[in-house]
């Protein structure tokens, strides 16, 4: 599965933070989780609940948001860039 795989993919690529919003994109933290021996891979079933993780992050950590177009991701990227 294509989630999987992206999940997978940011695992090889040195990803700390991997943050998956929505059940379909739960996939690319199994992926993410079966490739990463370092990273911390999140699965959040609303945008709101991850907010509270990203605060937490600073610019030192890597990260990787992964969500469906319907979850308004620009929202997410904003929150980081602040």
């Amino acid at each position: 599965h294509i989630h999987t795989h992206i999940g997978a993919y940011a695992a090889d690529a040195g990803v700390d933070h991997f943050i998956a919003i929505g059940p379909i994109a739960g996939l690319a933290v199994d992926g993410f989780e079966q490739r990463s021996h370092v990273g911390q891979a999140h699965r959040f079933g609303t945008k709101h609940e991850a907010a509270e993780l990203l605060a937490s992050l600073d610019s030192n950590h890597v990260i990787l948001v992964k969500g469906s177009r319907s979850a308004k991701m620009e929202d997410i990227v904003n929150a980081l860039k602040d």
